[in-house]
């Protein structure tokens, strides 16, 4: 039974490769299983009490094998974060061996990750999201570069946040049209948030039930079917669209241009970028970790 139950993914991985779109092959098939085998119609149960808030709001970053052994861009970033946010917000460091003392991940799903049949990318969403189930407060990948001192006031007065792909909207039958609702590379939830808990079970169900990730944004897919159960878990959100935070890293690939750097830096209060970005040539690099960090 469990062999066949991977040999479904392993299926949608090899069948992909002889279609003419093999992205949008795997993700409708993913999409099409998680709905099948994972997705419950019942909801969690849970209080959802906002309590008053009088202590720093947490702010998680990730880093598996710990940031005295991460990329010197990603220490940089850790360090210019913590300049820009620490007088208003707890900045929370975690990597493997910790992370372990503040959630509860099964033997099982530490083996498929130890033995790499999860990737980094998939373990590091499980995380996150378990660590916002438990405690609340707001994810940011290691390489989200931050511009502004206070997060807008209008995220953090909801019960959760993603950055929205403007494709994704949900229909009257809470049927998702467009697969991927947006971002997880930064994220603010309530402590106990309903849709944080409903994707973190689903998360747990599929990598319990499943030893591969044929698809590489299934956890996007897994948070669009999350948001299909209660339309008001996305349409309450407000709207931030997840383009403009990629538009410092585009300009990054291209010759350093002072002007446009500065306008696409002001264009939003965080940029997600690349600590394995390929720069245009050494100089630029130089110029752009110039412009970032010093």
């Amino acid at each position: 039974m469990h062999i066949m139950k991977n040999f479904t993914l392993y299926k949608i991985k090899l069948l992909s490769k002889i279609n003419k779109n093999p992205q949008k092959y795997r993700q409708q098939k993913v999409y099409n299983l998680l709905k099948d085998k994972i997705i419950s119609q019942s909801l969690t149960k849970n209080n959802n009490l906002l309590a008053v808030v009088t202590e720093k709001i947490p702010v998680w970053i990730f880093w598996a094998q710990g940031f005295d052994n991460a990329p010197l861009f990603v220490q940089k970033n850790l360090s210019h974060t913590h300049k820009m946010l620490s007088d208003k917000y707890e900045i929370r460091t975690v990597d493997l061996n910790n992370v372990l003392k503040l959630i509860h991940l099964s033997d099982d799903i530490l083996q498929k990750y130890h033995s790499g049949q999860f990737k980094q990318a998939f373990f590091s969403d499980i995380v996150r999201f378990f660590l916002l189930k438990e405690y609340g407060g707001l994810w940011l990948d290691s390489t989200v570069y931050v511009t502004s001192s206070e997060i807008p006031s209008n995220i953090k007065l909801t019960d959760h946040f993603i950055f929205k792909d403007m494709c994704f909207f949900l229909n009257e039958g809470m049927s998702s049209t467009g697969l991927i609702p947006g971002s997880n590379w930064f994220l603010f939830a309530q402590k106990d948030d309903e849709w944080i808990n409903q994707v973190a079970g689903f998360m747990e169900k599929y990598a319990e039930r499943y030893n591969t990730v044929s698809y590489y944004y299934t956890t996007h897919l897994i948070m669009g079917l999350a948001f299909g159960m209660n339309a008001d878990w996305y349409y309450k959100m407000p709207t931030y669209d997840n383009q403009a935070p990629h538009r410092v890293q585009y300009l990054m690939a291209k010759p350093y241009d002072e002007y446009k750097i500065t306008q696409a830096l002001r264009g939003c209060f965080l940029h997600k970028l690349n600590y394995k970005q390929e720069f245009y040539s050494e100089v630029d690099r130089q110029l752009f970790m110039k412009r970032l960090f010093e």
